[in-house]
Formats: structure tokens, sequence, C-alpha cells
């Protein structure tokens, strides 16, 4: 057990470092002399850089030492984030941003991978959750205290904060990880294979636009809060906080209602809550209030359709798993890059109130397209029914 907890605490570095920024947004933005937008694309380009390497990645090291891979991916993780926390110019810090999500695209799959192959059959899910759960923590815990930590020593102490979590963990991995072999991995050909599967594109689909829609905002919840809420950044830090307690709650529940409701149900309930949430953002912030009541909101109904998302997932492909939850890992940071991307456009050429129409509109056309088959269904049987009335 100890060994996964080793694990998880690479998760949780990782997962610090990548949502962080929404905290120190601002700060990184004006030490390197640059528009929001342009410190937003910092973002843009890890998720996009981990998006498209990911699977890449995991066929040309797929008959690589487990343990290795670990050390070897999680070690160029920590040098990215020291050249994060000492970058004089925005070059270098976009660079290091780059070699990071190479880093972090080896590690989570790795060790996702590892868990299974450490723990016994039946308790393969726990083994999973305890990995998996660094990266829920990391928005409880992790993003909060980065976010302090820059706001009362810089932002850089923040990426040497990082840097220190995962060369602790790097140093766990190397005492108490063992050396494991593992499955045939899964080529090119089974991985294409899946793509080629409509319900498969449809449910990557739905992936890339509820991502794209929280990151079209959550990079720049600082800058948006500040603006509009007037909090100050340790504040913030509070308020991101409150986020990550929402998102545990938010995972229970999703996990709870795909077991009770179905995975259909939960997730249209939490798109619908998204919705509302998100089109209502650029009001609610004007008060503290109704600002802490969004977020609360955001965090459950963003982190409820993760369980039930995987859910289906895995049912459209129960023979290779971990391909097709790979595949949607890719989705998640295409729609990262998606949404970063669009909202350092909307910020630099519009106004920072857009950012909560664009993501409420993502968020709706993953609602359609969760419901299209249903739509679909009820709009052929009244279809047949008219028919047989004339």
């Amino acid at each position: 057990m100890g060994r996964l907890w080793v694990l998880a605490l690479g998760s949780f570095s990782l997962g610090t470092d990548v949502f962080v920024f929404a905290g120190i947004l601002p700060e990184v933005a004006g030490s390197m002399a640059v528009s929001t937008g342009m410190a937003g694309l910092l973002v843009s380009v890890f998720a996009f850089t981990y998006a498209l390497a990911s699977p890449v990645l995991a066929v040309a090291t797929g008959n690589m030492d487990r343990r290795n891979l670990l050390i070897g991916s999680f070690g160029v993780f920590c040098v990215a984030n020291i050249v994060s926390a000492t970058a004089l110019t925005y070059e270098v810090l976009l660079a290091s941003r780059i070699l990071a999500a190479l880093g972090a695209a080896l590690y989570m799959p790795t060790a996702s991978a590892l868990a299974v192959s450490l723990a016994p059959a039946e308790k393969r899910g726990r083994a999973l959750s305890i990995v998996t759960g660094g990266m829920t923590v990391a928005i409880v815990l992790g993003v909060p205290l980065g976010t302090w930590i820059a706001g009362y020593a810089g932002w850089r102490m923040t990426f040497w904060f990082v840097a220190a979590m995962g060369a602790v963990a790097l140093l766990g991995i190397g005492l108490r990880i063992p050396q494991v072999t593992t499955a045939q991995p899964v080529g090119w050909g089974a991985r294409m294979a899946l793509l080629k599967q409509p319900q498969v594109i449809a449910a990557l689909s739905l992936t890339v636009l509820w991502t794209a829609g929280g990151f079209t905002i959550y990079p720049y919840l600082s800058p948006l809060l500040s603006q509009l809420t007037h909090l100050s950044l340790p504040e913030i830090g509070w308020m991101l906080l409150l986020f990550g307690a929402a998102s545990v709650v938010g995972n229970f529940i999703g996990g709870h209602g795909a077991d009770r409701w179905g995975a259909t149900t939960t997730m249209a309930i939490a798109l619908a809550l998204l919705v509302a949430v998100f089109t209502t953002l650029s009001w609610s912030a004007s008060h503290v209030a109704t600002a802490i009541l969004s977020i609360v909101l955001w965090g459950i109904a963003g982190w409820m359709l993760t369980p039930p998302q995987q859910h289906r997932l895995v049912g459209l492909a129960p023979q290779i798993p971990g391909a097709i939850l790979g595949l949607n890992g890719s989705a998640i940071y295409f729609g990262m890059r998606l949404g970063t991307s669009l909202g350092a456009a909307l910020i630099q050429g519009a106004s920072i109130q857009w950012l909560s129409w664009a993501g409420g509109a993502f968020e709706l056309l993953a609602l359609l397209l969760l419901l299209a088959p249903a739509l679909s269904g009820t709009y052929k049987a009244a279809q047949g029914r008219s028919q047989e009335v004339v």
C-alpha cells in the first residue's frame, strides 16, 4: 500500500503543476511582461503537448521497465519545474512547460498501469483510486497552497514547491517501487480501431467539449475574481480551496450516481448545472456570496462527470480499458488546449466577462451531444406514430 501512496504523491505534484495556474496567472503575466492571454497559453501549450505526446510515448515505451520509466519521466518533470522556477524570459518558461508536459504524459498512464500490476485483482479499483486521487487532493490542497505561496513569496516559489514535492516522490519511487513486467502493450492498430467507432468518437468529443468549457474559465479565474469580486490573492486561494473541496464531493456523487441513476442521467444533471453556473458567472462573480456559491456548484458539477464518463468509456472497450482511458486523457488535454486558447483570445479581443458565456456554450454542446441519441429516438418514435395515424 505504501508504494501506491508514493505514486499518489507523484500525481499530487503533477496535479498541482497543472491546476495552480488558475491562482498565479496574473503574477506570472506581470513578471514576464506579457498579457494575461499570453500567460494563459502556458497552460494551453502544456495541454496540447500532453494530448499529442501521451499516446505516442505510450506506444514508443511500451516494452520498457515500468519502474525505470517512472523514474525517467518524473525526473524530466522535476527538472522542468526547476527551469520554470528560474526562467528569466517567457520563451524559456514556455519551453519548460512543454518539457513538463512530456514528463507528465508518460508518468500518469505508467503510474496507473503499475498500480494495477501491484494490486491483487479484487483491489485494483482501490489501487487506481489512490493513484488518481492525488490529482483530486492537488485541487483541494496543492492549488490553494501554491496560490498562497505565490501571494507571500512570489510565483517562482510555487514551482520550487512543486519540484520539491516531485523530488520526494522521485526518491520514493527509486526506493519503494519494484521492477514490474507488464503485459503486452496495446499497439497503434488497436488504438486506431477504437477511433473508427462512432460511439467512441462521440464519447471522446463530449470529453473535449466538457473540458474546454471549464478551461475557458478556470486558468483565468484569478483575474476574473480579482476584477469582478475584488479579491486579493490569498482570498482567491481560499476560493480555490472551496473549489477543491467541492470537487471531492462531486467525484463521490458522480461515482454513486453512475451506479444508482446511470451514467447518462448523472452526466446530464452535471452538464445542465454547469450550463447554469457558467452562463451566470459574470453576474454572480460580482458579489462574494454568489461567487462562493458558483465556485462550489462548479466544483461539484465539474467532477461529477469524471466517474460516469469513465464508466461509459470502459463499457465501449471492455477488452482494452487502458487504451480507451488513455485516449480519454488525450481528449481532456485537447479540451484544455481549446478552452485556454479561446479564453486567451476573448480576454485579448473582447472582455473577461465573455469567458462565462463561452464556457456555458461548450457545456451546452456537450449536453446536447450526450442527449442526442435519446432525442433522436424520441423524434423517430413520434414520427412513426404520426405515420400510423395517417
